[in-house]
């Protein structure tokens, strides 16, 4: 794997943890503190950091239950996974 693919890799992973974190606040703490959170992500991350958190507040406001509890039945069915890929890796050796 190149180095480029790797960088790529962790910026997408990054937007991707910035993006919960939008939806968290937009879901949590409402529009005042989602506007700080957007306006501060704009200011120290660009444009691409600044829309991805500006559509992740509104949509956490207006869709938060719904994608919370979407996302954590995704981390349950991923660390389910997880610890059944190791349960067979345990019996292959």
């Amino acid at each position: 794997m190149s180095i480029v693919t790797k960088i790529f890799k962790l910026f997408f992973g990054f937007l991707l943890v910035l993006f919960l974190l939008a939806l968290a606040v937009g879901k949590f703490l409402g529009w005042a503190i989602g506007a700080v959170f957007t306006t501060v992500a704009v200011v120290l991350g660009g444009i691409v950091v600044g829309l991805v958190v500006g559509i992740g507040v509104p949509l956490g406001i207006l869709l938060g239950n719904v994608i919370l509890v979407g996302f954590c039945i995704f981390l349950f069915l991923g660390f389910f996974m997880v610890l059944v890929n190791r349960r067979r890796r345990k019996f292959r050796v």
